[in-house]
């Protein structure tokens, strides 16, 4: 079999193209920037963070359209000469391309045709909200003339005396509610936070945070003289935050959503990165081996359970300072 011909980004291009994928969906893929993938299809390896980013970005984008990522990685070093594809071989682009604009022109067709239907749906929903509140409203008039009075007034003196015990007996029981949770908020932020690995599966580490108190705050720190690449994402693979990290461009302290279950960060250079949650610094030196990391890293709050509590109390307990 008669080896492929082409540098790295067009064998890309035309992988992508054959495979009828856009650059969104290969960075949904991916979980790599558009602008970085774009760079690599043209070639314009400058424009990445560093070498190490370059050969890690090459692979993940060959397998996601089925290239020979090894193939690959050789024509970037120099070991295997690049040649240019025969027009033969390329895929009819401007075919794919007119089934993506046919894609588009239905899917613009089916709003066009719903919108009759939608601003009708909008018509209904409002004459029914106008009949809901006139109906309601006429319900609350009450009749002009009261006929009975005097048991009216007996039960207003009941109604208050009634309230006035309830309002005592209740703020004897607030005040000894706020006492009991001030005395257990004291004693929750004393407890150190403990960060434990749950699993470990090829390039995916699984760890749990216990003890966490208020917002969870995320920093991340590149060894002196280094940089590293970071991305943190939330539950839904929302990206928080991707970029490098060095000491020219310094990392802001990234704070969570309140009450966050769960946020997951690849790092580039685990051994150049100091990674820390809520200022507990999370043990790097046993992934040293130059490989792209995923941390998936469930929280557990103080007096509340995470999603992976049960999971990680058969875990080995490992306590960061």
């Amino acid at each position: 079999m008669a080896r492929k011909k082409g540098t790295v980004g067009e064998r890309l291009t035309v992988a992508r193209l054959v495979s009828g994928l856009t650059i969104n969906e290969i960075q949904q893929i991916t979980k790599i920037q558009i602008r970085y993938l774009e760079a690599i299809e043209q070639d314009q390896y400058a424009n990445l963070p560093g070498t190490f980013y370059v050969r890690a970005f090459i692979r993940q984008y060959a397998h996601a359209v089925g290239e020979n990522a090894d193939e690959l990685i050789d024509i970037y070093d120099g070991k295997i000469e690049p040649y240019a594809p025969d027009p033969e071989e390329l895929p009819k682009i401007p075919v794919i391309k007119k089934v993506e604009s046919q894609r588009i022109t239905r899917h613009e067709n089916r709003v066009k045709s719903s919108l009759p239907f939608i601003i009708l749906g909008i018509f209904a929903y409002a004459i029914i909200a106008v009949v809901l509140y006139f109906m309601f409203a006429y319900q609350g008039i009450k009749p002009m003339i009261d006929t009975d009075n005097s048991i009216k007034v007996d039960r207003m003196f009941e109604s208050s005396s009634s309230k006035s015990k309830k309002h005592s007996s209740s703020s004897s029981n607030s005040s000894k509610t706020k006492e009991s949770s001030t005395s257990s908020s004291s004693t929750g932020k004393n407890q150190k936070i403990e960060i434990s690995k749950v699993s470990e599966s090829g390039n995916n580490i699984t760890l749990l945070a216990k003890n966490i108190s208020g917002q969870a705050e995320i920093q991340v720190k590149a060894a002196e003289g280094q940089k590293t690449w970071v991305q943190i994402n939330d539950a839904n693979q929302t990206a928080l935050y991707s970029g490098t990290v060095e000491a020219a461009n310094p990392f802001k302290p990234l704070k969570l959503t309140e009450g966050m279950k769960q946020f997951s960060i690849i790092i580039g250079a685990p051994a150049n990165t100091e990674l820390t949650i809520n200022e507990a610094k999370v043990d790097m030196t046993p992934y040293n081996s130059g490989r792209v990391l995923t941390f998936i890293i469930s929280l557990e709050y103080i007096g509340g359970a995470s999603t992976s509590s049960s999971t990680a109390s058969s875990a080995n307990s490992v306590r960061y300072q």
